[in-house]
């Protein structure tokens, strides 16, 4: 992304379209899968390669569609974040003093231009701002962006508990635990009772996450143009 001396508007129209190019990217690699499962129905090939796929799989008892699912949750929650994270670093290196003060050692410094310097201090914002709690993030999130926090609150909810599955994934075999129930309380959701204690996601899951992201991103984007235009 070139175009800094242009404005603002041309950074987040770049950030908002390529956030879709690779959620569209998603979505399509779940077509893909279901095809290839279709394929692997009258394919000796796929479908030996597909079983010796589940061999490694279900120790953890998990199928191949788990494992995918789970990839594909995981690549949307790093995209959605990396879009929040870009957006602010546009603002912030645009209005450093958004971000207040940062303190950094001369020896760290002396030989940087003023952007780079700026770029570190938004990257160390940015940081320890992922750690807030998720109801202190959006609030962060919103006051730096200066858009209204009102309309995002009920596609925050769904994103907060879809992050919280995705550290499931990574961390505990899809197994629900005192973390996970703690990060979905703080935005007001419980656990699902339909559910197994585990939560592994699956094509519906995926594709409704996808809608909720894609409607988030798109209520910030919308409020962006208008702000900065």
């Amino acid at each position: 992304m070139n175009n800094e001396s242009e404005g603002p508007l041309v950074q987040f129209l770049e950030l908002f379209v390529r956030y879709h190019q690779k959620t569209a990217a998603i979505l399509q690699s779940m077509i893909f899968l279901t095809r290839a499962e279709l394929v692997g129905e009258t394919n000796a090939g796929l479908k030996k390669e597909i079983s010796n796929f589940e061999k490694y799989l279900k120790p953890n008892s998990l199928t191949y569609k788990h494992w995918f699912s789970g990839l594909l949750l995981f690549s949307l929650i790093s995209e959605t974040e990396i879009y929040f994270v870009d957006t602010m670093k546009v603002l912030i290196k645009r209005y450093p003093k958004k971000i207040g003060s940062t303190e950094f050692k001369l020896s760290e410094i002396l030989d940087l231009s003023q952007d780079e310097v700026l770029s570190i201090a938004a990257e160390d914002y940015l940081n320890r701002l992922m750690y807030r709690k998720a109801s202190e993030y959006l609030t962060e999130l919103s006051n730096i962006l200066a858009v209204d926090k009102a309309p995002l609150e009920q596609h925050w909810a769904i994103f907060v508990e879809a992050k919280a599955r995705r550290d499931l994934g990574a961390h505990n075999n899809w197994r629900i635990n005192k973390t996970y129930i703690r990060k979905i309380g703080e935005v007001g959701t419980s656990v699902p009772t339909d559910q197994t204690p585990t939560l592994v996601p699956d094509e519906n899951y995926i594709s409704t996450a996808i809608k909720n992201c894609d409607s988030l991103v798109t209520k910030i984007h919308e409020q962006l143009m208008v702000k900065y235009a």
